[in-house]
């Protein structure tokens, strides 16, 4: 009798211990550590449905643009670029980032990633987001004719290198690229 108290009691202090990790962990306030820890022995043990420790999706913010002509469009997009790699650089826990989701509602033409990096320059980015190389019209990474610093921290990975028609245009953080991507 004495026995099967001492395991009752066992058992009751290892649910609430449990109920504790799981209250905790839905309300966000467990570091990565421990959440995966958690989501180690919740697998492991088969607990119940695996989606509860899948990462949930980064969500970008939407900006809707309606540029009236290509130095403007450049601008917004050199703006929100530098935002991005400001606020996924701040700390050392750095991961991929969809930092915002452009709506395009009008286009004022052809977009390069020269014109983003050279209002980049003229307005005072580089200091903030340096980016030596660009893609080319014709899809070659070559050299920025100016100068916007000495790191390639733009990348751009838009269908055919420009932004002309596209609907929409997202801007990310790479942690495995290390920098700031524009795709589209």
């Amino acid at each position: 009798m004495k026995g099967m108290t001492l395991e009752t009691i066992g058992f009751v202090i290892i649910a609430l211990f449990g109920v504790a990790i799981l209250i905790s962990f839905i309300s966000g306030s467990l570091n990565d550590i421990v959440k995966s820890g958690f989501c180690y022995f919740y697998k492991k043990f088969g607990l119940g449905n695996d989606d509860v420790c899948e990462p949930a999706d980064n969500i970008p913010e939407e900006v809707i643009v309606k540029p009236e002509s290509v130095e403007e469009f450049a601008r917004s997009l050199a703006a929100y670029s530098t935002v991005c790699w400001k606020d996924s650089t701040k700390s050392l826990k750095t991961k991929d980032t969809n930092c915002y989701r452009f709506v395009i509602q009008n286009h004022p033409g052809n977009v390069t990633e020269f014109n983003v990096t050279h209002i980049l320059e003229t307005e005072g980015g580089c200091d903030s987001l340096e980016n030596s190389m660009v893609v080319n019209e014709t899809g070659d990474v070559v050299e920025y004719t100016g100068y916007c610093g000495v790191n390639d921290n733009l990348g751009w990975e838009v269908y055919g290198n420009v932004v002309y028609e596209q609907e929409l245009i997202l801007i990310k953080y790479s942690d495995e690229l290390k920098k700031v991507v524009v795709k589209g």
